[in-house]
């Protein structure tokens, strides 16, 4: 309340002798609040005019005029507050990396890339001038580190080791030492990016030199695998066509056969010399599904495994037990590999070679000897 006359100050509660005086030593214009203040530094009593003033303040912080510009006032703060943030963090960085560059230039000093690191440096804090004194105090602060740690390796006294003696501040603060310790997080990364590309370089150049072995290794080896595939694609299609005409010349010899009576067999074998077909009656030593185990005669003699529709013999061997064994393997889906096969099936066809060749292993053959000798 600028102005106030006498009127006004005795209603705010202030006793008249203290008005009086305070008129006559201060001989201008006073508020409420300044003669309080007034008041209160010369000893006046002043009655009830603080809690007057205090209830005005209050009653004027409730307006809505007075609490649109508090709320002004604090949003133009707090966007001052984060402006001022981001410059800091801004200023930080640069300084942090004006720093390294600094030092770079000064280690390659001369060079092409040391100058190229000063004139970087250079730019940035151009762009960022907060950040020079910043930059210069953490490069000075590492020097003073190399020399402290050099000082204590050889255990002597060196007069620039100290904070005074580097021209420093006498102790180290916070935004210092935070940028010191972002700058030796940066460092320790860099250092492993570079072990990561060293050992990236070196394996490039050991492959590149090996090149020539490996890659007529590499051809070698892929060779090999063409050539045994194109073998197996090979063998496997002549397998499919003996097999076709196998059950093929099979079935029709015995669709012209007779059928045999009490409870034998039919098998197709093929004449040593002519190879003409011809059905003989066998009698079954076992069956199952569309298969039977025979005794067998001629130069193989031993036992065999027959399909029942087309007379034709898969495997035969010298042991009972290996053929009944055989047999069980294929009683269930054999016939209708079989089928498979006569139908063109490569893949059949690889199915039962690669289980004909399992019936060759000697764990096979101990297996079934071991499941069917007792019952022989």
């Amino acid at each position: 309340m600028a102005g106030a006359n006498n009127r006004s100050l005795k209603a705010a509660g202030i006793p008249k002798a203290t008005i009086q005086t305070l008129r006559v030593e201060s001989g201008g214009r006073l508020s409420l609040k300044s003669a309080i203040t007034l008041a209160g530094e010369r000893g006046l009593a002043v009655g009830k005019a603080q809690s007057f003033l205090a209830k005005r303040e209050v009653g004027a912080a409730k307006r809505p005029e007075a609490q649109q510009a508090a709320g002004d006032f604090r949003a133009k703060a707090a966007a001052g507050f984060k402006a001022t943030a981001a410059r800091t963090t801004k200023e930080n960085r640069a300084a942090v990396l004006a720093a390294r560059l600094q030092e770079r230039a000064g280690n390659m000093s001369g060079t092409a890339r040391g100058e190229r690191a000063y004139d970087r440096a250079q730019g940035v804090l151009k762009a960022y001038p907060g950040a020079a004194p910043l930059a210069d105090q953490v490069r000075r602060e590492r020097q003073l580190e190399a020399r402290q740690f050099v000082a204590r390796t050889m255990r002597t006294s060196m007069s620039n080791a100290t904070r005074v003696g580097a021209g420093l501040p006498p102790t180290r603060s916070e935004r210092i030492a935070n940028l010191l310790a972002q700058r030796a997080t940066q460092a320790a990364r860099s250092a492993d990016w570079r072990s990561t590309a060293r050992n990236a370089r070196a394996a490039a150049k050991a492959a590149a030199q090996s090149e020539g072995v490996g890659s007529a290794l590499d051809r070698y080896r892929q060779q090999v695998k063409t050539a045994a595939r194109e073998k197996e694609r090979s063998d496997l299609s002549a397998m499919t066509a003996r097999v076709r005409d196998n059950m093929a010349t099979g079935r029709a010899a015995l669709a012209g056969a007779p059928k045999p009576r009490g409870g034998l067999e039919r098998t197709v074998v093929r004449g040593f010399v002519d190879r003409k077909a011809s059905v003989q009656n066998v009698r079954a030593i076992a069956k199952s599904g569309d298969f039977f185990v025979h005794k067998s005669g001629g130069f193989g003699s031993g036992y065999g495994v027959t399909h029942r529709p087309s007379g034709t013999t898969i495997y035969q061997s010298h042991s009972a037990s290996a053929a009944r064994a055989a047999m069980d393997g294929v009683a269930k889906s054999g016939g209708k590999i079989l089928s498979r096969i006569e139908g063109g099936d490569i893949r059949a066809a690889k199915a039962l070679s690669r289980y004909t060749r399992g019936l060759e292993s000697a764990k096979f053959y101990n297996a079934a000897h071991r499941k069917y000798d007792k019952r022989a």
